[in-house]
């Protein structure tokens, strides 16, 4: 199973704003950080949301958007053959494919059941 968020023109994707969220954390090393909040930032959002629990993760956040460009369609080709293989089966968005952050699992009571 592949996990596919919708990309720039609702096409799906080999999970790019997905793994833009996960790497921030460390997604493996196959992108940095600035990279993955660059490509969430090159899709058609009006609003990106970015964790930060430490100081320096503002600066990173700062210096993103102080640095960011539209990507091109070859940028953006790229950044997907990096990241395909580590996207493809979720090891890296264990809140999507698995029940491991799911509190609703254990207590569908939470959601009127």
């Amino acid at each position: 199973m592949l996990y596919r968020p919708l990309g720039r023109t609702g096409e799906t994707v080999s999970a790019r704003s997905g793994w833009g969220r996960r790497c921030a954390r460390g997604g493996g090393g196959v992108v940095t950080p600035i990279e993955c909040l660059h490509s969430a930032l090159d899709l058609p959002t009006s609003v990106v949301i970015t964790g930060i629990d430490r100081p320096e993760l503002v600066d990173q956040a700062v210096e993103a958007v102080r640095t960011y460009r539209p990507m091109s369609d070859a940028q953006v080709a790229e950044l997907l053959a990096r990241t395909r293989t580590a996207a493809a089966d979720g090891r890296y968005e264990l809140f999507k494919t698995s029940r491991r952050f799911d509190g609703t699992a254990g207590h569908p009571e939470w959601l009127g059941f």
